[in-house]
């Protein structure tokens, strides 16, 4: 059974459940159903950047394409351990234009996450 078919039947379950308790409009929650499991068919496959570049590649490409319906997407690269890695950053503006969260750090150490450095 590939993960897409155990995600699937995870959803059914969970589906199953909570539409005996909750008073969601089933329309909605079919709805919401398919989305996700779009998404997760669009992602489950092998996508190690090391031993399957390719898979990496296109879920990487997926999730810029999802994220950028949002609003802007920047890739923040970093290396650990000799080895180059990206986060896709997407930020959402909180109440004034600030956010509510601050960037993930993407320059950190495996004991503690340490501010970024300005570019100089």
């Amino acid at each position: 059974m590939s993960g897409a078919d155990l995600a699937k039947d995870e959803l059914n379950s969970r589906s199953e459940d909570s539409s005996q308790s909750s008073s969601a409009p089933k329309q909605l929650q079919a709805q919401l159903q398919v989305e996700l499991l779009a998404h997760l068919e669009a992602i489950c496959c092998d996508r190690d950047p090391l031993f399957a570049p390719l898979g990496h590649l296109a879920v990487r490409a997926y999730l810029d394409q999802q994220l950028g319906q949002w609003g802007d997407v920047t890739a923040e690269e970093f290396e650990y351990n000799g080895q180059g890695y990206c986060n896709l950053v997407l930020e959402l503006p909180g109440r004034g234009g600030r956010s509510l969260f601050p960037r993930p750090c993407s320059d950190w150490s495996p004991l503690r996450c340490r501010p970024r450095q300005p570019r100089r």
